[in-house]
């Protein structure tokens, strides 16, 4: 269950891996070197290194934008996370049955991201 930011991310870069695996894209080595010039950044998260709150909301605010996914589309997985990190998807299309605020529940989104 994603409990901390770093497991939020964990589950954001686990999932975009799964989607270039599929259609293609950036390596998350390379969106590492756009986003904070460390190619380095998710190898040293797998090994539970933490990260600066700036670092988190540049990697969020890269991810939660649907065009920088393969297919342009963001996994359900990834914006449960986004969620969970109070930084959701900028599409509302994107955001599916956690479209509304009003239904949004931190421990709910993790619950099912753990699912």
């Amino acid at each position: 269950m994603a409990q901390t930011y770093e497991d939020a991310l964990r589950i954001i870069a686990e999932s975009y891996g799964k989607a270039i695996a599929v259609s293609g894209g950036m390596s998350l080595a390379r969106i590492a070197t756009v986003v904070v010039n460390r190619g380095s950044f998710f190898k040293r998260l797998e090994h539970d290194t933490s990260f600066s709150a700036k670092n988190l909301d540049r990697f969020a605010t890269w991810f939660r934008n649907e065009n920088h996914w393969p297919n342009n589309s963001i996994p359900e997985d990834a914006a449960a996370a986004l969620f969970s990190i109070g930084r959701p998807p900028l599409s509302a299309a994107q955001c599916g049955e956690f479209a509304s605020k009003v239904d949004f529940d931190r421990s709910d989104v993790l619950k099912r991201v753990a699912a």
